[in-house]
């Protein structure tokens, strides 16, 4: 039986990156994990992060513009 309601997981950036500024692959495997396994458990889970704007920076290769 699912429980109804929303759990919120919420990850920071450092848990996003390497030392080097890489993404860490598997930290974010781990996470994926963990949301479809909460998925099956409550109604709603929603992701939030810190670290979505630093990781699509890095994916389109750009810096941030004062």
């Amino acid at each position: 039986m699912r429980s109804k309601g929303t759990v919120v997981v919420k990850i920071g950036s450092s848990c996003m990156f390497q030392p080097d500024g890489r993404a860490s692959l598997s930290n974010l495997a781990r996470l994926a994990e963990t949301i479809a396994k909460l998925s099956k458990l409550w109604e709603r889970v929603v992701l939030v992060s810190s670290g979505a704007i630093a990781l699509g920076r890095q994916h389109l290769n750009t810096t941030l513009v004062p």
